[in-house]
């Protein structure tokens, strides 16, 4: 690099770079690369990459949209429910924090006050004019799949900058079952929560609690543990993260629950919505289940969700085991004495 600034003017530099973005990008926007895929010897595989990229600019979309189709509206209406009652606990618990003073609660619950949380686009962007209008009309003649991915992007291109459009007609962010959106003050939930194990449309409440319920328990204490940067200018003397977790949900860095957050805090307030909110003549034993209590089915249910695939092991799910010791509440429910692993209480080593 040194070499190429001592040889080249400023002008040479830019025209290079501009050139080599150009060859980089240029071949995207060429029906040239149409016809090299069908002519190269890897051409399954390019023809697999065009296809993944022409599937993933209408996936989520598709995903919301046949996620709402497959809901009647009372059972929208129990998700709606259910959500709301996870978020009202949050309010409430932060309405009377113990060890807060004032400022940090009125300071706190006027910022969480009106945030919602929401598994579906809403208002008019929901129906399907909206996704002809934002992907463009639908093509009946023939043309590859790289043309036909060409063509979104290029369509797609028109609505930069429109984030209202683009946020309520398709999810953007993947890598997360739950994120807050900042500019709209929303929780906004995947549509695959919305499926086993982490919600049944039949569920209990012990089910829908333990799976969907401790999903968006857990984004909204990621939520209100970023909550004091964005209100540092107006909060005054508002507690630290770090202090604001031990406020909130007994957290502490000199213990081990300080890893687990916010998977055992998105537990606790879980749990608490689902002992305040539950349909107790619903909430009854399952059949394969018929020795367990629907409470310890809560547990399963949130443990099932936290579930992932290590090879030989087979499914496995370390982070429930170490969550769940640190709630009173499963201990009690599957009568663990004081002295089992399963029942610990988070302490602070001495100075």
């Amino acid at each position: 690099m040194r070499r190429i600034f001592e040889r080249l003017t400023a002008r040479d530099v830019l025209f290079h770079t501009t050139l080599w973005f150009v060859q980089e990008v240029g071949p995207l926007a060429s029906k040239t690369l149409s016809l090299f895929t069908g002519l190269s010897e890897a051409a399954n595989l390019l023809d697999s990459v065009a296809c993944g990229l022409h599937i993933e600019a209408v996936y989520y979309a598709a995903l919301v949209m046949m996620s709402k189709l497959e809901f009647s509206a009372p059972q929208r209406l129990a998700v709606s429910d259910l959500l709301r009652s996870v978020m009202k606990t949050a309010r409430d618990r932060i309405r009377i924090i113990p060890e807060a003073n004032y400022q940090t609660r009125s300071t706190l619950e006027a910022a969480f006050i009106n945030t919602s949380a929401t598994a579906w686009p809403w208002g008019e962007l929901s129906v399907l004019k909206s996704l002809e209008q934002y992907y463009g009309a639908t093509n009946t003649s023939p043309r590859s799949a790289f043309d036909e991915w060409l063509a979104i992007r290029l369509h797609i291109q028109g609505f930069t900058g429109d984030r209202e459009f683009t946020n309520k007609v398709f999810r953007i962010e993947s890598s997360r079952l739950a994120n807050y959106d900042l500019i709209d003050n929303v929780i906004l939930l995947c549509a695959a929560v919305l499926k086993a194990p982490f919600y049944y449309t039949s569920g209990t409440s012990a089910m829908v609690y333990g799976g969907l319920g401790s999903i968006l328990g857990t984004e909204i204490a990621h939520t209100l543990h970023f909550l004091p940067a964005l209100l540092k200018g107006e909060a005054g003397s508002f507690p630290s993260g770090e202090r604001l977790l031990e406020i909130l949900w007994g957290i502490s860095p000199c213990n081990a629950t300080y890893d687990l957050f916010p998977t055992v805090a998105g537990l606790q307030l879980a749990h608490s919505a689902y002992v305040r909110f539950r349909y107790a003549e619903d909430d009854v034993p399952l059949a394969p289940l018929k020795n367990y209590t629907a409470e310890q089915v809560f547990f399963m249910t949130f443990c099932l969700t936290l579930c992932s695939l290590d090879g030989p092991k087979g499914w496995i799910s370390e982070i429930c085991n170490h969550a769940v010791k640190y709630l009173p509440a499963f201990a009690r429910s599957f009568n663990c004495p004081p002295a089992s692993p399963m029942s610990t209480k988070p302490v602070c080593p001495d100075n």
